[in-house]
């Protein structure tokens, strides 16, 4: 009598097997995940740097319709906060809009932050100053900022580098309630928080 395991045997099932498991897959894939041409294309937010209303172009009015709307992590900035454009030259603008986003552990003076970030175009802050309700102001030295980069400011000593600033105060210099301004060379404010 022949055995039902011969080698040929097990070889042919092994085979229907893997044809019936590839049209299954198959099969799957094609009714549950849609064509990558008629998926909806992901594009991240683009924030709002000026204050006047925008012209539609002939890339905005190409855009689909039905495409889905995607939410704003950030809401855009009330206008008095919004990105202030700067003529360079002949014609050249830069958006500058650096913010205080936050002081975090304010009091604790091995671990008080001002967090400053640049959301607009490259600005140089050689020269900018961050002014507290006491004490002395921190004046930036050499600091330039990327789009889309921050700048932390340790009010403990330290030595600094591109993204960790060092003021080299003794004592904690924020507490709840007061109010920064970060001002420019020329002594415009650039932006103000208050520590929470």
């Amino acid at each position: 009598m022949k055995s039902p395991f011969s080698l040929i045997n097990v070889m042919g099932f092994l085979l229907i097997n893997i044809l019936v498991s590839a049209f299954t897959t198959w099969v799957v894939v094609r009714t549950l995940v849609p064509p990558l041409a008629q998926a909806a294309p992901l594009v991240a937010p683009t924030a709002t740097t000026t204050n006047t209303p925008s012209t539609p172009t002939a890339e905005s009015s190409a855009a689909t319709p039905d495409a889905p709307a995607i939410p704003q992590a950030n809401p855009p900035a009330p206008a008095a906060a919004q990105a202030t454009p700067t003529l360079l030259s002949a014609g050249t603008t830069t958006t500058v809009n650096v913010r205080i986003s936050s002081v975090i552990y304010a009091g604790q003076l091995s671990r008080e932050v001002v967090v400053i970030v640049n959301e607009g175009d490259k600005v140089d802050m050689t020269g900018w100053t961050l002014v507290p309700p006491r004490g002395a102001p921190y004046a930036f030295k050499q600091v330039v900022m990327f789009k889309n980069s921050f700048v932390n400011l340790h009010t403990t000593t330290g030595t600094d580098v591109p993204n960790d600033l060092y003021w080299g105060l003794g004592e904690p210099m924020w507490q709840s309630g007061d109010e920064l301004k970060l001002l420019r060379t020329d002594g415009s404010t650039a932006a103000t928080f208050k520590v929470k």
